[in-house]
């Protein structure tokens, strides 16, 4: 791979509008490949997002086998052994594959938060230019639609939403990068996407940034908005995410520098640290909860099977009888004949 070549990683937790943000790059030019997951129920305007990268980071958070790793970002050492275990060749071939038909890349996958370890290692070894950008959501709109869609309790979600957020910033640090706050998008798409071409240094189409900011960006995208009314769940997870999202949001909206959040951010990474902990035990019982689940399945399908093989072995048994039955009516009916000529 040679310098020239660009990427653009889109970050942030789910339900928080990277996809729409990702459709925004093309407003500069930028490709998202040719191998999109297709829309869905969950996501009708489309994920813009590469199926290839999706399968490896998914691969990747499924070959930790004591953890359900969906909450903490992977570790310095974790991203090492992902290197050893043949991984970092893997991601080396998609992109290099990727890029050689588009010097300018943008990739989407909520997973990436996660794995940002490894993949600035991928990324140094590539010797392409990377850039960032931070998909930023109130997380208890974030929190509403896990709750809609994943019946995940409130407090959960948002202790991901946290933890996204941090790997997010923690890791993009020293690279190109904005925050880019969702409701604002919603709101003036064409200034949000004159932000983001000012960060990555790309110039904007006028046509296509027309189309995106009044044909793609509508109000069917929020599906969930806070009203800003008393919420009752105000535990620690609550106050440290809402004061999380009030300090970024005055960073997407160009009240705060980023040299100006790294006080913030030392604060809150020493508040995590203190939580983490437990956050490690929820993705062990998170793994327990699947595996079961997973033989529950195995057991259902097996159930299912026996179910068939007894509704048809009964089948059988039917006919069986049928046919009994039949050859003893054409018994009885030669009884009676034999019996009638016996009386002639």
């Amino acid at each position: 791979m040679k310098r020239n070549h660009r990427i653009i990683i889109v970050l942030g937790v789910h339900r928080s509008g990277t996809s729409a943000l990702t459709k925004g790059l093309e407003t500069m030019g930028v490709s998202l490949g040719n191998t999109l997951i297709a829309p869905n129920v969950f996501n009708k305007k489309g994920y813009w997002e590469d199926s290839d990268f999706h399968g490896l980071n998914l691969a990747m958070l499924n070959s930790f086998n004591e953890r359900f790793r969906r909450i903490l970002s992977i570790t310095e050492e974790e991203a090492m052994i992902l290197c050893q275990k043949g991984y970092l060749t893997r991601a080396l071939e998609i992109l290099d594959k990727k890029l050689s038909k588009n010097n300018l890349l943008g990739v989407k996958d909520p997973r990436f938060s996660l794995l940002l370890p490894f993949w600035k290692k991928v990324f140094e070894h590539a010797e392409a230019d990377v850039s960032f950008l931070i998909s930023l959501r109130n997380p208890l709109n974030v929190a509403a639609c896990q709750e809609q869609f994943k019946n995940q309790h409130q407090e959960k979600s948002l202790w991901i939403w946290i933890s996204y957020l941090l790997s997010c910033l923690i890791h993009s640090e020293e690279t190109p990068r904005a925050i880019i706050d969702y409701d604002e998008l919603l709101k003036n798409p064409m200034h949000q996407m004159q932000r983001v071409s000012m960060t990555l240094g790309l110039p904007l189409n006028p046509s296509l940034l027309t189309s995106y900011s009044y044909e793609f960006i509508d109000a069917s995208l929020r599906h969930f908005y806070d009203s800003k009314e008393d919420n009752p769940k105000k535990n620690f997870a609550y106050l440290f995410a809402t004061q999380m999202y009030e300090t970024l949001l005055a960073v997407a909206t160009d009240r705060l520098s980023f040299e100006g959040l790294k006080t913030f951010l030392e604060q809150w990474k020493e508040q995590f640290f203190k939580i983490e902990s437990l956050l490690m035990l929820e993705e062990k019982n998170n793994h327990r909860i699947y595996n079961l689940m997973e033989t529950n399945q195995k057991l259902h399908n097996t159930n299912i099977e026996q179910l068939k093989t007894i509704i048809d072995l009964n089948k059988t048994i039917m006919e069986k009888f049928k046919f009994v039955a039949e050859l003893h009516e054409t018994i009885e009916q030669q009884k009676r004949h034999i019996a009638f000529m016996k009386q002639q």
